[in-house]
């Protein structure tokens, strides 16, 4: 297996992968799914190295994606160190990697990289020093369950700065945050939301995955971080033209979003307060989606009477092992949950 995978990767899972006291089932794909994190990690350094600035360049202040991120890796951090104190090795191994994979790596870097590339040498200055002191801790807070990755990436990140090794460095500390941080890092998970959402429906609708589209956003509550982190809402959500409706009430009986849903169908999105207007006359064949979706809803019908009328058989009732009645009980409820949304979806396209 270490051959293969590699040592961090078998040492990742194994301390991990079980809840002490239990027996563990070691499985090629979660091994592989370890030795995707590692490479995860040297794919993440590569492009911190190559945001350094030259020195002395000016930072500018901190967005709201950087206090989101600050708040997240001093949140962890104070997390990891609770759960080591307890033994909890698994539990801890987990929340560093979704700090690196998906707080660091899935958001951060994504945002960060408009900066990076813009005009801005103080922006970028200031995106640059903020991966750095990120991924820096996060390699702290990883180098118990992954000790050779972690101290070969850190050599290549502090060559030329006279920092001792990693296996003797300083285990990372919480910086203290304030009311204002928290409340600009909630927004900013509530923007992440909204986006995952704009995404499902892009996938749902079968839109191109290259394809921009526009949209309407109602911010609520994040007027002023979907103001800011506008751009960044566009690049990760593949938005054309972002209006941004009643930014500065918030108030969606005052937003423009509203009276264009009557003159136009749209899909309607709404994550932690932030409400989203995507025209779907704009987006696609309204009669095609019609159609695929009653035939979607008439096979769903059709799976949902036969769960019914089994579940409704004495004899199956009484023969069938419970597991197994279980199992269509779940069926039934996962199939009438998802014919309730095509019935929905299908009520909007014909509004």
């Amino acid at each position: 297996m270490i051959g293969e995978f590699g040592a961090d990767a078998v040492r990742y899972l194994i301390a991990t992968g079980s809840s002490p006291g239990n027996d563990m089932k070691l499985s090629w794909d979660r091994l592989t799914a370890a030795r995707n994190f590692a490479n995860k990690l040297w794919n993440a350094a590569r492009f911190v190295l190559s945001a350094q600035p030259p020195p002395g360049t000016g930072r500018a202040g901190p967005t709201a994606f950087d206090r989101w991120i600050l708040e997240r890796r001093d949140q962890t951090v104070a997390e990891v160190s609770q759960l080591l104190e307890r033994f909890q090795f698994g539990e801890a191994g987990q929340a560093v990697h979704d700090l690196l994979w998906r707080d660091f790596c899935d958001w951060y870097i994504e945002a960060a990289k408009l900066r990076l590339s813009g005009q801005d040498p103080a922006a970028a200055a200031q995106a640059a020093a903020v991966l750095r002191d990120v991924f820096l801790d996060g390699l702290k807070l990883l180098h118990p369950y992954m000790p050779f990755v972690t101290e070969a990436i850190w050599g290549h990140l502090q060559a030329g700065r006279d920092a001792p090794d990693l296996i003797v460095a300083p285990w990372p500390l919480a910086g203290q945050s304030d009311p204002e941080r928290q409340r600009v890092a909630g927004n900013v998970s509530a923007l992440q939301a909204a986006i995952g959402a704009i995404r499902r429906v892009r996938s749902d609708f079968r839109i191109d995955p290259g394809a921009l589209v526009p949209a309407e956003i109602v911010p609520g509550p994040a007027a002023a971080e979907v103001k800011s982190e506008a751009a960044v809402i566009k690049r990760l959500a593949r938005i054309s033209e972002l209006e941004i409706a009643g930014a500065g009430s918030g108030d969606v009986a005052e937003s423009g979003a509203v009276m264009r849903r009557h003159e136009r169908r749209c899909a309607f999105v709404a994550a932690e307060g932030i409400q989203v207007f995507l025209p779907l006359e704009d987006l696609l064949d309204l009669d095609a989606e019609r159609s695929r979706a009653r035939e979607r809803a008439k096979d769903l019908e059709t799976r949902q009477a036969r769960l019914r009328g089994m579940l409704d058989n004495p004899g199956f009732l009484n023969n069938a092992p419970a597991e197994v009645v279980e199992q269509r009980r779940t069926e039934l409820s996962t199939i009438s949950a998802d014919l309730d949304n095509v019935l929905k979806f299908i009520a909007e396209l014909e509004a």
